[in-house]
């Protein structure tokens, strides 16, 4: 396999600024009581060195909430990192519940921007859409944009840009992405010992337990006395050291939990995702994802993507495709994307194909995305893991990029039994976290109901997919909502299933049921009553959009459509997915669906 090996073991790289820390004037405890609301102040017996400093909220905020912006600085005035925060408060929070935050935790390890305008839009709809009256604080852990200090390393994402147009073999990709690799970690290292010469760290103050220190050091300045936590993969593993960590976290909200995920079993140096193949299969599509493979194996294609008001040459190989299939799925309405893009590939076209490579783009060059920090955290905690878990492989002796001198493990100890009452989400067709792998992690937690939606990606509770009241009835509720059976289903609509902890064992652990395709036939009565396929639909292409919803309701259904050459069903197709029939796809011409039947696929 080619490029695979460096695009998706190592992430994408920013293309921030170096933002120089600046000098600040710290706030008096009296200074920020004024500056935060009436009801948030500094814990007055603190004694600890972190500090905030009140900023400008750059954004407008609803009526309906008030915010509040500052500066938190983990090491008090030696500090070099400053750390974005932003607290939501609804209006009608009461006195009791502005003690009691809920902190969001987000995915990464690397990835800023979680208190930018678009997030804390997000947060607040969020908040409606639950009705819950607690406070909601987003942060950026230490390092991320647009925190400061934030590095970037503008040789490596050149040469990924490169490698898109290549024709390297695998160990030349290795070797030569390796190689840059270090050289932007040595250069981040040498500029963090620079600007901390009293107390020089270099890569080593990245780390999973550094995290969860500094987020207990913004508890303690906040005066916090309980706090909820909603950890989303990485921040998963963030949420559970925090919960044996702080006796003042008192729920869990669980994202796709990547507790030790890529750790345990050094899948930081490895190179794809698991169980994508399963993903493929799930969705019905690997007879055309095999054709599309075999197809590049003996030519690979050339597309051009237009990217940031750019035209960047892509030379796509069965390799490359892969990876673009699996970063798609990271999102349940990509999938149909997915499969118009393979059969684009079979029949050398390029319009859901190069949308299908956007999507690769934007996820690779991201100007958020830190692949340093990346690459330290999970680094760190591996070496930190090896330690105390015989099972986990030492990486330093390997050609990872772990094995960098730079490194260094930080405190760790063996995983625990976390005790909180717990919500874990997971999506049956997640590429990062696959449901085993998370049924797997169920394991350390005592009170936990797991929720399944069969069809989503990663992070499928930011979807609400399994409805937006749980979150309520479970932060708000009693200690007994983690153990309750009485939501064993949450409704056809939200299609999502609820196990307890205790039930999980008779849980079938593929990927959960598919519901099976349903099939419409686009063309005229005449040409339906000439043959069709098995269990057809008749609707044709002029009256799809007034006649779906005899068939179905669902807009995750998965809808087969064809005609007799394809071009009215890819026009029936448009316009479902214009209804939000986010999985409508075009299958094409009546007899290529005939012969391939005769070929083996699974076609009624």
């Amino acid at each position: 396999m080619k490029r695979i090996a460096v695009i998706v073991v190592f992430f994408s790289l920013i293309v921030a600024f170096l933002i120089v820390l600046a000098p600040q004037k710290y706030l008096s405890k009296k200074s920020v009581e004024d500056n935060l609301s009436a009801n948030v102040e500094v814990l007055p017996s603190y004694a600890g060195n972190a500090k905030i400093n009140s900023r400008y909220c750059e954004f407008d905020m609803s009526t309906e909430f008030k915010q509040k912006c500052f500066w938190f600085y983990p090491d008090g005035e030696v500090s070099v990192f400053k750390m974005p925060v932003v607290m939501i408060v609804p209006n009608d929070t009461s006195e009791e519940q502005i003690e009691r935050p809920i902190i969001y935790l987000a995915g990464g390890p690397g990835i800023g921007n979680r208190t930018g305008e678009a997030s804390v839009l997000w947060w607040q709809d969020w908040l409606r859409q639950t009705e819950l009256k607690r406070p909601l604080i987003l942060l950026d852990l230490r390092g991320n944009y647009p925190g400061t200090p934030s590095w970037s390393c503008p040789e490596f994402d050149k040469f990924k840009f490169h490698l898109y147009a290549a024709n390297y073999s695998l160990i030349e990709e290795q070797k030569q992405s390796r190689a840059i690799i270090l050289e932007c970690l040595d250069q981040y290292a040498r500029y963090l010992k620079q600007t901390t010469p009293k107390h020089p760290r270099g890569l080593e103050t990245f780390s999973t337990e550094q995290n969860a220190v500094d987020i207990i050091e913004l508890m303690n300045v906040l005066a916090v006395q309980e706090y909820s936590i909603f950890g989303v993969s990485y921040g998963a593993r963030l949420a559970t050291s925090l919960a044996l960590r702080d006796g003042r976290v008192d729920k869990l909200i669980i994202d796709s939990p990547a507790i030790n995920s890529g750790v345990e079993q050094g899948e930081v140096a490895r190179t794809s995702f698991a169980a994508a193949d399963d993903n493929i299969e799930n969705l019905k599509i690997k007879s055309h994802y095999v054709r599309a493979v075999k197809k590049l194996q003996k030519t690979p294609q050339k597309h051009t993507v237009a990217f940031n008001g750019a035209a960047f040459d892509i030379m796509l190989d069965d390799s490359l495709l892969n990876y673009a299939v699996k970063k798609a799925l990271y999102r349940k309405q990509n999938h149909a994307l997915i499969l118009q893009s393979l059969i684009d590939v079979e029949n050398e076209r390029s319009e859901s194909l190069e949308k299908l490579l956007l999507i690769m783009l934007e996820n690779d060059h991201n100007k958020h995305n830190q692949d340093l920090i990346y690459f330290a955290t999970q680094c760190n905690d591996a070496l930190a893991l090896a330690e105390v878990d015989d099972s986990v492989p030492n990486l330093n002796e390997s050609d990872s990029v772990c094995n960098y001198n730079g490194f260094k493990a930080q405190t760790a100890s063996a995983m625990r039994k976390i005790d909180k009452p717990s919500l874990v989400f997971a999506g049956g067709l997640d590429p990062v976290v696959p449901l085993q792998q998370v049924i797997e992690n169920m394991r350390w937690f005592v009170q936990a109901t797991l929720y399944v939606e069969p069809r989503a990606g990663h992070a499928s509770a930011m979807e609400g997919a399994c409805g937006y009241s749980i979150f309520k009835r479970f932060l708000e509720g009693g200690q007994e909502y983690a153990n309750e059976h009485e939501y064993e289903y949450i409704g056809e609509q939200e299609n999502c299933i609820a196990y307890n902890v205790d039930e999980l064992q008779n849980l079938d652990k593929t990927k959960g049921e598919v519901m099976a395709p349903i099939w419409i036939d686009v063309r005229t009565q005449e040409e339906f009553n000439q043959g069709y396929i098995a269990g057809s639909h008749l609707i044709p292409y002029e009256v799809i959009a007034e006649n779906i919803e005899a068939i179905t309701t669902d807009r995750n259904a998965d809808i087969r459509l064809y005609c007799r050459s394809g071009r009215r069903s890819g026009i029936a197709a448009e316009v479902l997915q214009s209804m939000g029939y986010v999985n409508a796809i075009n299958e094409g011409g009546y007899e290529d669906l005939l012969q391939r039947k005769a070929n083996g696929e699974d076609i009624p």
